[in-house]
C-alpha cells in the first residue's frame, strides 16, 4: 500500500514536470518564421527558423509569420497598339522577406494597442487607408475603399475587456 502511495506521488510529479516542459516548447513549422515578443525587452530582432524551440511562457510570446509564397490573380482589360482590346490576367506570387519579420511586426501591426483598435476603429482604418493610398500611388494605382472588416481577439482578452466595461458602468451608476 505504501509503495502505491510513493508511485502515485512520483506519477503526479512527473505529470506536473512534463506539463511545465510542454508549455515551454513550441514549433515553428516549415514555411514559417517566428519573432519573439519579450515582456521586458519588447520585440526581439532575431528571426527564428523552423523547428522546435524553448521559451519561458510567462515572459515570451511567439509571433509566427507565414513566409510561403501566395498567388494573387489580377485580371485587366487593356488595349494594344492596333486598338485591339485584350483580356489579360497577371499572376503575382508574393511573400514577406523572412529577415524583415521583426520590422514588419514593429512598423505595421504594433502601432496600435488592442484598446485603440476597439475604441478608435474608424480612425485606425482611415490611417491604414492613408498609408496604403500613399504607397500605391507610387505605382500609379488608385484605391477606392479600404476598411477593417473583421477584428477579433483572444477569448481571455475579450472577457477582460467586457469585465472592465461592466465595472465602469457599475461605477457610473453609483
Amino acid at each position: 500500500m505504501e509503495e502505491f502511495s510513493i508511485l502515485g506521488r512520483i506519477d503526479i510529479g512527473l505529470a506536473i514536470a512534463s506539463g511545465v516542459i510542454n508549455s515551454m516548447l513550441y514549433n515553428v513549422d516549415g514555411g514559417h518564421r517566428n519573432v519573439i515578443f519579450d515582456r521586458f525587452q519588447g520585440v526581439k530582432l532575431d528571426v527564428i527558423e523552423e523547428e522546435t524551440h524553448f521559451m519561458i511562457s510567462w515572459l515570451h510570446r511567439p509571433i509566427i509569420f507565414d513566409i510561403r509564397a501566395r498567388p494573387r490573380s489580377v485580371p485587366s482589360i487593356t488595349e494594344i497598339k492596333h486598338l485591339q482590346t485584350i483580356n489579360i490576367t497577371l499572376r503575382i506570387l508574393y511573400r514577406p522577406r523572412a529577415e524583415l519579420s521583426p520590422n514588419i511586426f514593429l512598423q505595421i501591426w504594433s502601432q496600435f494597442d488592442a484598446i485603440e483598435l476597439i475604441t478608435q476603429r474608424t480612425l485606425i482604418s482611415q490611417r491604414i487607408s492613408e498609408l496604403l493610398i500613399e504607397r500605391t500611388a507610387q505605382f500609379g494605382l488608385l484605391l477606392d475603399d479600404i476598411s477593417i472588416t473583421h477584428l477579433s481577439f483572444e477569448p481571455e482578452f475579450t472577457s477582460a475587456v467586457e469585465l472592465k466595461q461592466v465595472a465602469q458602468q457599475d461605477a457610473e451608476k453609483q
